[in-house]
Protein backbone atom coordinates (compact mmCIF):
# COMPACT_ATOMS: atom_id res chain seq x y z
CA UNK A 1 0.00 0.00 0.00
CA UNK A 2 2.66 1.80 0.55
CA UNK A 3 4.22 1.45 -2.66
CA UNK A 4 1.01 2.33 -4.23
CA UNK A 5 0.94 5.60 -2.25
CA UNK A 6 4.77 7.00 -3.11
CA UNK A 7 3.60 5.91 -7.06
CA UNK A 8 0.42 7.94 -6.54
CA UNK A 9 2.72 10.94 -4.82
CA UNK A 10 4.97 10.58 -7.45
CA UNK A 11 2.58 10.66 -10.28
CA UNK A 12 0.87 13.55 -8.57
CA UNK A 13 4.38 15.56 -8.68
CA UNK A 14 5.16 15.30 -11.99
CA UNK A 15 2.07 16.09 -12.65
CA UNK A 16 2.56 19.62 -10.54
CA UNK A 17 5.91 19.70 -12.26
CA UNK A 18 4.54 19.42 -15.51
CA UNK A 19 1.69 21.77 -15.31
CA UNK A 20 4.07 24.48 -13.56
CA UNK A 21 6.50 23.90 -16.54
CA UNK A 22 3.75 23.96 -19.07
CA UNK A 23 2.69 26.81 -17.52
CA UNK A 24 5.44 28.90 -17.54
CA UNK A 25 6.56 28.03 -21.76
CA UNK A 26 2.86 29.28 -21.98
CA UNK A 27 3.33 32.35 -20.31
CA UNK A 28 7.07 32.61 -22.00
CA UNK A 29 5.27 32.07 -25.28
CA UNK A 30 2.56 34.89 -24.95
CA UNK A 31 5.22 37.34 -23.59
CA UNK A 32 7.13 37.16 -26.51
CA UNK A 33 4.34 36.77 -29.10
CA UNK A 34 3.64 40.05 -27.34
CA UNK A 35 6.98 42.15 -27.08
CA UNK A 36 7.61 41.26 -30.66
CA UNK A 37 3.92 42.32 -31.33
CA UNK A 38 4.66 45.71 -29.53
CA UNK A 39 8.12 46.02 -31.38
CA UNK A 40 6.86 45.45 -35.25
CA UNK A 41 4.26 48.16 -34.22
CA UNK A 42 6.53 50.86 -32.75
CA UNK A 43 8.77 50.04 -36.16
CA UNK A 44 5.64 50.22 -38.35
CA UNK A 45 4.15 53.29 -36.81
CA UNK A 46 7.33 54.84 -37.01
CA UNK A 47 7.82 53.97 -40.47
CA UNK A 48 4.38 55.12 -41.57
CA UNK A 49 4.26 58.37 -39.68
CA UNK A 50 8.01 59.38 -41.34
CA UNK A 51 6.46 58.72 -44.71
CA UNK A 52 3.21 60.37 -43.94
CA UNK A 53 5.14 63.21 -42.95
CA UNK A 54 7.87 62.98 -46.77
CA UNK A 55 4.32 62.56 -48.65
CA UNK A 56 2.78 65.82 -47.01
CA UNK A 57 6.07 68.12 -47.31
CA UNK A 58 5.97 67.18 -50.75
CA UNK A 59 2.49 67.97 -51.71
CA UNK A 60 2.80 70.97 -49.54
CA UNK A 61 5.73 72.12 -51.77
CA UNK A 62 3.89 71.27 -55.03
CA UNK A 63 0.96 73.41 -53.50
CA UNK A 64 3.15 76.35 -52.86
CA UNK A 65 4.63 76.13 -55.99
CA UNK A 66 1.06 75.80 -57.95
CA UNK A 67 0.65 78.87 -56.00
CA UNK A 68 3.52 80.74 -56.76
CA UNK A 69 2.71 80.00 -60.75
CA UNK A 70 -0.41 81.24 -60.31
CA UNK A 71 0.27 84.45 -59.28
CA UNK A 72 3.07 85.16 -61.32
CA UNK A 73 1.16 84.78 -64.19
CA UNK A 74 -2.14 87.18 -62.64
CA UNK A 75 1.11 89.59 -62.06
CA UNK A 76 2.17 89.59 -65.77
CA UNK A 77 -1.14 89.85 -67.09
CA UNK A 78 -1.89 93.29 -64.43
CA UNK A 79 1.67 94.47 -65.40
CA UNK A 80 0.32 94.05 -69.03
CA UNK A 81 -3.04 95.56 -68.48
CA UNK A 82 -1.21 98.59 -66.29
CA UNK A 83 0.92 99.34 -69.41
CA UNK A 84 -1.91 99.38 -71.80
CA UNK A 85 -2.82 102.62 -73.36
CA UNK A 86 -6.44 102.40 -72.79
CA UNK A 87 -5.58 101.93 -68.98
CA UNK A 88 -3.01 104.69 -68.63
CA UNK A 89 -5.15 107.17 -71.05
CA UNK A 90 -8.28 106.71 -69.56
CA UNK A 91 -7.04 108.65 -66.04
CA UNK A 92 -5.54 111.17 -68.58
CA UNK A 93 -8.80 111.55 -70.13
CA UNK A 94 -7.92 110.72 -73.36
CA UNK A 95 -9.96 107.93 -73.67
CA UNK A 96 -13.67 107.35 -72.63
CA UNK A 97 -15.24 105.72 -69.43
CA UNK A 98 -16.42 102.87 -71.86
CA UNK A 99 -13.32 101.88 -73.67
CA UNK A 100 -11.50 101.55 -70.08
CA UNK A 101 -14.38 99.31 -68.69
CA UNK A 102 -14.31 97.33 -71.72
CA UNK A 103 -10.45 96.38 -71.60
CA UNK A 104 -11.02 96.00 -67.47
CA UNK A 105 -13.98 93.15 -68.72
CA UNK A 106 -11.87 91.97 -70.91
CA UNK A 107 -9.21 91.53 -68.03
CA UNK A 108 -12.04 89.61 -65.81
CA UNK A 109 -12.74 87.60 -68.62
CA UNK A 110 -9.59 86.07 -68.60
CA UNK A 111 -9.52 84.28 -65.41
CA UNK A 112 -12.81 82.90 -64.07
CA UNK A 113 -11.26 83.42 -60.46
CA UNK A 114 -11.67 87.48 -61.34
CA UNK A 115 -13.93 88.57 -59.42
CA UNK A 116 -12.97 92.46 -59.70
CA UNK A 117 -10.47 94.48 -61.39
CA UNK A 118 -10.08 98.17 -59.97
CA UNK A 119 -7.74 100.88 -60.93
CA UNK A 120 -6.91 103.11 -58.09
CA UNK A 121 -4.89 106.27 -58.28
CA UNK A 122 -2.64 108.50 -56.03
CA UNK A 123 -5.36 111.42 -56.58
CA UNK A 124 -7.84 108.71 -54.97
CA UNK A 125 -9.84 108.66 -58.36
CA UNK A 126 -11.52 104.65 -58.70
CA UNK A 127 -12.46 102.38 -61.54
CA UNK A 128 -14.05 99.25 -60.76
CA UNK A 129 -15.26 96.55 -63.15
CA UNK A 130 -18.07 95.30 -62.49
CA UNK A 131 -19.45 98.78 -61.43
CA UNK A 132 -20.10 98.75 -57.83
CA UNK A 133 -21.22 101.79 -56.34
CA UNK A 134 -18.21 103.02 -53.60
CA UNK A 135 -18.85 105.76 -51.01
CA UNK A 136 -16.44 107.63 -49.14
CA UNK A 137 -13.66 105.19 -50.37
CA UNK A 138 -10.29 106.08 -50.29
CA UNK A 139 -7.77 104.14 -52.48
CA UNK A 140 -4.21 105.49 -50.86
CA UNK A 141 -5.11 104.53 -47.47
CA UNK A 142 -4.50 101.24 -48.41
CA UNK A 143 -1.22 99.99 -48.04
CA UNK A 144 -0.22 98.32 -52.16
Amino acid sequence: MKKEKNKKDKSGKIKSISRKISTVMILITIFSIILVGGINYYNSYNLYKDKLIDSSDQTLEYIELSIDNYLIDVEKQLKVLAKDDKVVNFFNGEITEEDFMTKLKDYKDLDVNTLTVYFGTSDKRMALYPKVPLTNYDPTIREW
